[in-house]
């Protein structure tokens, strides 16, 4: 299972795990993670981050 995010590897795979923490089951482990954010960062460079 490959998790696809907006900013995952920062900021949303934490906020998973510690989800899955709150109820007591270990998170479900990634194959593999897709950022758009920094797929938008190798296109547009620091633009990106805030869209302007």
């Amino acid at each position: 299972k490959v998790w696809v995010g907006h900013n995952i590897l920062r900021f949303d795979s934490a906020r998973i795990r510690e989800a899955f923490a709150e109820i007591g089951h270990a998170a479900p482990k990634p194959a593999g993670m897709i950022d758009s954010l920094d797929i938008l960062m190798n296109k547009f460079g620091p633009r990106a981050g805030n869209m302007k």
